[in-house]
């Protein structure tokens, strides 16, 4: 896809220069490498408009792991569609700094088949210590949304998560099928101190299975483990909707042709066979009769603030197949059919909000004063009215216009929600925030721009970016690329870069980060803009090659001018391997 798209650019510009050579067409190769001394080749990289930026954070501390690599697989409907973001496809990805960006396949990505057809897809997350987190993703517009997935330690996981390993002994015939039902309790003592904190109960489970008489159970190779003499159950459990756990669900997943899921709690059973030989994965079960999950949920039904009801409907949610089942409540607890399929996967438990059978939001960005906003991107956030969890995002580049129109050309759910605008650069919205009554109306909603003060004893500087790869190798190869890095104090905005360049609006005397990735390579640094005296400024960047360390320090002085403009070079070394998905 990408690559044939580089080689006509690539292609294009090697012809011209073997015309300038004067090279036969049998001799261009040998001419070409006889000469690499004598010119450089430049090389640019296609725009992506679609793409996910995913950032791994752990559920705890609330802050982006930077210092492993989360390994990452995509799976579900339309995974065939995501690459990373120079258009390599691999069975697996590796975060960098903690964070991840996949594109989409431009051919599947425009705005018509998105608005009746939206992208699904699944990432599963995995990294040592912690447990492995699966988490959909719907894309319904042509833009980049981030994403956060958050994982939990296993050594100290937060608030409202519960590790339980619950080992029950069974009696099976010579088919392996077993000889009598059993009920199996899992959460113990950690259920009673969750019970105890957010309910003032004491239940004796979080999750209560029942699996019938005759059930037999497949392993790895869906053959019938016979000679089994009894089930551990590895499980995690998110707590429904305890104050601090609530957290851990950032945002609403859309189902197509069904609507909203927001959730309510979740559960996670890895189920193993105990036999002569040693503990066998169990990959699916047959039984006679339906097997049954309860899970204990809280007194208060946090969506209504009143208690449930008996018979009330809830669903379960499976984010890697987007299988949506139905259940009812009794004395408490939702209760579930299983699947053969269910164990070893995250099933949400929730409610379902339809989506509007029409919804037409409009926002007009009118700038106060065009020449002093310079360029960057506004995201736009929409997010659910009582918890602010995300339902969908979308960004818009803008340039220093009189006015600019953003239309929510998306799926949005029934009622009410709010949207957040933020920005890079030194934007200021009125309003900040938009209460929105009903995402099923047609209304188009004005914000004022204008550019922001800066913090006092602070100027703004204009900092330019001017960004090149090169070939560890080979340095007359020269790249430059179009792609999104990141740049911040603490939390990261995203900062498109075009043909290796972009601009954006700093504070004087501030620290920043600045970090990007080029498929498996990664870089980060500081920098630093401080003024040195009445006519210059001092720029210090000091590149980073671990998330703790340092490396190189560039220290450069420039003229002030009337823009307070100042430019930083880059040059961006990567292995052979990745130059070569550009040629």
């Amino acid at each position: 896809m990408k690559r044939t798209y580089l080689f006509l650019r690539y292609g294009a510009l090697l012809s011209t220069i073997l015309l300038l050579t004067n090279c036969t067409f049998k001799d261009d190769i040998n001419e070409l490498k006889e000469n690499i001394d004598d010119f450089t080749v430049y090389l640019t990289t296609p725009e992506f408009n679609t793409g996910v930026h995913f950032e791994f954070v752990d559920a705890r501390t609330n802050e982006i792991i930077d210092d492993k690599d989360v390994t990452v697989t995509v799976s579900g409907q339309d995974a065939a569609l995501l690459y990373n973001n120079i258009g390599s496809k691999q069975e697996s990805y590796t975060s960098n700094w903690g964070t991840l960006d996949l594109i989409v396949d431009p051919h599947k990505a425009d705005s018509a088949s998105l608005a009746t057809k939206p992208i699904q897809f699944a990432v599963t997350a995995s990294l040592e210590g912690y447990s492995s987190k699966t988490q959909a993703v719907t894309i319904q517009s042509t833009n980049k949304q981030k994403v956060r997935v958050l994982l939990n330690n296993l050594n100290t996981p937060p608030e409202g998560v519960v590790f339980a390993e619950t080992q029950v002994a069974v009696t099976t015939g010579t088919d392996g099928k077993l000889s009598e039902s059993i009920t199996v309790e899992i959460g113990g003592e950690a259920a009673l101190t969750m019970a105890q904190r957010i309910a003032g109960g004491i239940p004796t489970s979080m999750l209560e299975l029942a699996i019938p008489q005759n059930t037999s159970f497949q392993g790895p190779d869906h053959q019938t483990i016979e000679n089994l003499f009894g089930l551990t159950f590895l499980t995690e459990i998110e707590q429904p909707r305890s104050p601090s756990a609530w957290h851990f669900v950032p945002h609403m997943p859309y189902i197509p042709n069904v609507g909203f899921f927001e959730p309510l709690g979740s559960y996670t059973l890895n189920v193993y066979a105990n036999t002569p030989y040693g503990q066998i994965p169990i990959s699916g079960f047959t039984s006679p009769n339906p097997v049954n999950l309860g899970f204990l949920l809280p007194p208060t039904n946090p969506f209504t603030q009143s208690p449930f009801n008996d018979n009330d409907r809830l669903y379960a949610l499976d984010e890697v197949q987007r299988a949506i089942r139905a259940g009812v409540i009794q004395n408490n607890s939702f209760l579930n059919e299983l699947n053969s399929d269910d164990f070893n996967r995250q099933q949400q438990i929730g409610r379902l909000i339809p989506g509007c059978t029409s919804s037409n939001h409009t926002i007009v960005f009118e700038f106060a004063d065009p020449a002093a906003t310079g360029s960057g991107t506004i995201t736009t956030q929409i997010l659910n009215t009582n918890e602010s969890k995300e339902i969908s995002s979308l960004s818009t580049a803008y340039s220093g216009s009189a006015t600019l129109t953003q239309f929510l050309s998306m799926q949005l759910p029934q009622g009410g929600g709010k949207i957040k605008l933020t920005s890079t650069g030194n934007l200021k919205f009125t309003p900040e925030i938009i209460v929105v009554d009903n995402f099923c109306d047609t209304k188009t909603h004005r914000v004022k721009v204008e550019s922001a003060t800066p913090p006092a004893g602070q100027d703004w500087i204009n900092l330019n970016i001017d960004v090149s790869v090169t070939s560890e190798s080979n340095s007359n190869f020269v790249i430059k690329p179009t792609l999104r890095v990141y740049y911040g104090t603490s939390e990261f905005t995203a900062l498109d870069l075009k043909n290796g360049k972009a601009s954006l609006q700093i504070t004087e005397g501030t620290e920043y980060k600045i970090r990007g990735a080029i498929g498996n390579t990664k870089a980060q640094g500081r920098f630093k803009v401080e003024s040195n005296g009445p006519t210059s400024y001092k720029l210090t960047f000091t590149e980073q090659l671990t998330s703790g360390g340092s490396g190189a320090v560039m220290t450069l002085n420039v003229p002030k001018t009337a823009t307070n403009e100042v430019t930083l070079k880059y040059v961006f070394p990567v292995s052979d391997d990745v130059l070569n998905n550009f040629k």
